[in-house]
């Protein structure tokens, strides 16, 4: 529960999960608060002849991560969630690759993704899913968490499990992010050595798009009807007011072969850079909605007629009661 994806970690028992939080908050000994001592009395720290090499590289880590914001204080999260590792997920070519792109053997780059799309939130209470959605890639192909050492490098690993943008470097976002409907109609053949029988099975359906598109809208509906009538200390819906949300969902494959869509997370202040310079008109078409939606009836307009028509599809009509 901390922002752009920090402190995600995967585990499969008690003695994993504990070195986890070692990792993350490790306790300073008195050996520690010793070597402190010597810092404040020596300026520089490789003239102390009591520093190993070993325990200067560790501090050198520590300190790296720090500037880069990858240090994670455990006492700084209030709230861990612990939840079941969801497998196999849907795995397709990234808009940067695939077969026709020159990557070489289009197999070995399959990649786990999510789905972000953008939902409207007006009055008490009127929910828009707004269709156009966003595609976001990991930035290495997919191997299953028990087909690598996690425990060697958990930091890098994690690049293939992770699809939150944010956590990648710069030189591994080119061609990560795409459009969810110009995603191929047809599903490659899936490599999760331990599903190949369920996945190939995946239905043929050239729709499947469309279906998953069907449950996105369905969750959504549920999720906020339920946030509004039930969580109204964390979710309260005004009269002329509107709310942008963005959800992550990830699109799994079934034993029956047919695929579903689950809710990952709901950000109350989604980040729109995601998109990048290229797909940005996809965030202009949306805001252009949202005046359409939510504005212009304020002021006793029809809305607008142009950019954004149609593109913002009602998923959930109720009435609060509050006026």
């Amino acid at each position: 529960m901390s922002e752009r994806g920090q402190g995600i970690r995967l585990f499969s028992c008690e003695e994993e999960l504990s070195a986890i939080f070692e990792e993350w908050d490790p306790e300073e000994d008195e050996e520690d608060e010793d070597e402190e001592e010597d810092e404040e009395a020596t300026p520089s720290a490789e003239s102390s002849p009591s520093r190993s090499p070993a325990m200067l590289a560790q501090r050198e880590e520590k300190e790296r991560k720090k500037e880069e914001g990858k240090d994670i204080i455990t006492s700084q999260l209030r709230h861990f969630i612990v939840q079941p590792y969801i497998h196999p997920p849907l795995l397709l070519y990234p808009p940067s690759t695939g077969p026709d792109a020159g990557s070489g053997d289009a197999t070995q780059a399959l990649r786990k993704f999510h789905i972000r799309t953008y939902v409207l939130a007006v009055d008490a209470l009127k929910i828009y899913v707004y269709k156009p959605m966003l595609a976001l890639f990991a930035a290495r192909p997919y191997v299953p968490p028990w087909g690598a050492d996690l425990q060697d490098d958990m930091e890098e690993a994690m690049k293939g499990h992770l699809t939150n943008t944010c956590l990648q470097e710069s030189n591994e976002r080119e061609g990560s992010v795409g459009l969810f409907w110009e995603l191929p109609h047809t599903i490659p053949p899936q490599t999760s050595s331990d599903s190949i029988e369920q996945t190939a099975r995946v239905s043929a359906d050239e729709k499947w798009k469309d279906t998953i598109f069907k449950q996105i809208c369905a969750v959504t509906g549920e999720v906020f009807e339920a946030a509004a009538r039930s969580m109204s200390i964390h979710f309260q819906p005004l009269p002329n007011a509107f709310e942008l949300f963005g959800l992550d969902f990830m699109v799994s494959v079934e034993r029956d072969g047919e695929l579903r869509a689950w809710l990952l997370e709901v950000n109350a202040f989604p980040d729109f850079r995601q998109t990048g310079d290229e797909l940005k008109d996809l965030v202009g078409r949306l805001f252009e909605g949202v005046v359409d939606k939510a504005v212009a009836p304020f002021f006793g307009l029809d809305g607008g007629k142009e950019g954004g028509e149609g593109e913002l599809v009602q998923v959930l009509d109720i009435d609060l009661g509050r006026r």
